[in-house]
């Protein structure tokens, strides 16, 4: 069974154009086996290092475990963790894993029993939220009313002492107070279909089960993250889902903080406007399909199936490169999706997939998915040069669950993974064309380049259209031999935003503006390269190491 979910979050931060990465994280490790069948494991953390010179504490206080170490820029280490950093079942816990750096890094928990693997990105801390938003149970498990075989929630406190607590159906079922740096379990048990968890200070949620991937007769324990609610979005794209049979076809589980409406999509539900949840089971002639749903306000979508979970991720975000560990010389499969008429330029690491992999549509969109085999020693980089896209990888030998992979840069470049969010910015001296390349050059910087719609509108959002001044230079003009033009970072010259009857010949200008007027569209001119004006300058980018 293939159970594929779609999309990537989208989140910028400060100067980060990152997702994953950070300098401050909080996880735990919550009991990986089922309470009737303990099994030795493993458990431990990949880190990644984006900058050379990267400092990385791990501070466990509940066991006193703490370990530092410092990185070059492109290194991954695995750090292994002591077995009784896992939690067990005890309601409260100084377990808390908490991650520290100098400098930008990505985290992945990994745990390991027999031969399943099961890996979860740790968000960074400005991707922690106080309120949340979950499934309650999975139906087609077994009605079994020891709490200890019920679905757990597990909550992650920071820095200030905190109440939690967990409603469903719009009621408080439990409630906490949390030191700082605690951990609390809460075993979820009811009818209702989907759970809440509210806190007054920042926190990071894990729901889980003990028993809930089913292979080769035997079961094993699902982890997700929790998005917080203010990450949810209200549009989300499911490629097709193989089944064997129509009694494995999964539900849909819809929730959020009011009463919505499906705007887009097939009528799954009875009736327009829903309460704050809804528990639908998809049509199995919907399964060789593919929805596309709309919202009518921020939602957390849930496909749950047949021993299977999993968090479908708002189709708001793409990302632009991605991280893809190696763990533990286990086989791993990526899954690719992508704008339909850029999937021949996906790269992995340095080369483009081949044009012989075998993209599939998905009716209704304009993107296309496929998924590959990737070599099960080496990390890999998979990213692309001028569009975003989403990646998700697979754990289970089954690859029936699908998890995002780590999102390194949300910013399309030509050369690679950008690591930095870089914001435009308006040179306030005026000059040449070749005056303002050496004044943009100065202040560690550069004329921009609008290479890709993305930073065409990046720098809409950044620079306020205005009267004075109306234009100014970018890194853009004619070659003299030929009068082609091009990008001073070397990109080719694919997106243009030129205005009505530009660019005009070489006479009238061999380089180019953009304009900067009230109507806020910001096209392109070509002029004089003689003429006085001010420049549009860029931070110089810091590209990851592939």
């Amino acid at each position: 069974m293939l159970l594929i979910a779609f999309l990537v979050l989208f989140f910028c931060h400060g100067l980060s154009s990152d997702r994953d990465t950070g300098t401050v994280f909080y996880t735990a490790f919550p009991e990986n086996v089922a309470f009737y069948d303990p099994v030795p494991h493993n458990i431990s953390l990949l880190l990644t290092a984006m900058y050379s010179n990267t400092n990385i504490t791990v501070t466990i206080k509940g066991i006193n475990f703490q370990w530092t170490n410092s990185f070059n820029a492109g290194v991954t280490f695995e750090l292994p963790l002591p077995q009784d950093a896992e939690l067990q079942r005890e309601r409260i816990s100084n377990k808390t894993v908490m991650i520290q750096s100098n400098s930008m890094i990505s985290v992945l928990s990994v745990t390991r029993r027999q031969n399943r693997i099961q890996t979860k990105i740790v968000p960074p801390w400005r991707r922690m939220g106080t309120s949340f938003h979950g499934p309650a149970s999975i139906q087609r498990m077994p009605n079994v009313s020891d709490p200890l075989y019920s679905m757990k929630v597990t909550v992650i406190n920071t820095v200030k002492k905190n109440t939690i607590k967990v409603l469903q159906g719009g009621v408080v079922t439990d409630q906490e107070v949390a030191d700082s740096y605690q951990i609390v379990q809460f075993n979820i048990t009811g009818s209702s279909s989907d759970v809440q968890i509210k806190s007054q200070a920042i926190v990071a949620v894990l729901i889980s089960h003990p028993c809930l991937e089913f292979y080769n007769c035997s079961c094993y324990m699902a982890v997700i993250q929790l998005q917080p609610d203010a990450m949810l979005g209200n549009g989300f794209v499911v490629p097709p889902i193989p089944v064997k049979d129509d009694s494995d076809q999964p539900d849909l589980l819809v929730i959020s903080d009011q009463r919505f409406a499906l705007l887009q999509g097939p009528p799954l539900f009875n009736g327009s406007v829903q309460e704050s949840s809804a528990l639908v089971a998809i049509d199995p002639a919907l399964g060789t399909n593919n929805l596309q749903l709309t919202f009518s306000t921020n939602t957390s979508l849930v496909l749950i199936g047949p021993y299977f979970i999993i968090n479908v991720i708002p189709q708001s975000s793409l990302g632009a490169c991605f991280l893809v560990h190696a763990v533990m010389n286990s086989p791993r499969k990526a899954l690719l999706i992508v704008d339909t008429n850029q999937r021949f330029d996906v790269h992995l690491g340095k080369n483009a997939f081949s044009p012989s992999l075998n993209w599939v549509p998905i009716s209704g969109t304009n993107l296309s998915w496929t998924v590959v085999q990737l070599n099960r020693s080496t990390p890999h980089i998979i990213w692309h040069p001028s569009t975003q896209m989403a990646v998700y990888v697979s754990d289970s030998l089954s690859a029936t669950v699908w998890n995002a992979a780590i999102n390194l840069s949300e910013q399309p470049d030509y050369s690679g993974c950008s690591l930095k969010y870089v914001t435009p910015f308006l040179l306030n001296v005026s000059g040449t064309w070749a005056e303002s390349l050496h004044n943009c050059i100065s202040p560690s910087a550069e004329m921009l380049s609008i290479s890709n719609s993305n930073i065409q509108q990046q720098m809409a959002q950044n620079l306020e259209p205005s009267g004075d001044p109306k234009e100014a230079w970018i890194g853009l003009r004619r070659r003299l031999l030929n009068e082609e033009w091009y990008w001073l970072n070397r990109n080719p010259v694919v997106f243009t935003n030129w205005a009505a009857n530009e660019p005009k010949g070489s006479m009238d200008g061999m380089c180019a503006t953009v304009s900067l007027g009230p109507s806020g569209i910001f096209s392109w001119h070509s002029r004089s390269c003689c003429l006085s004006l001010q420049a549009i300058c860029t931070p110089k980018k810091s590209i990851f190491s592939i």
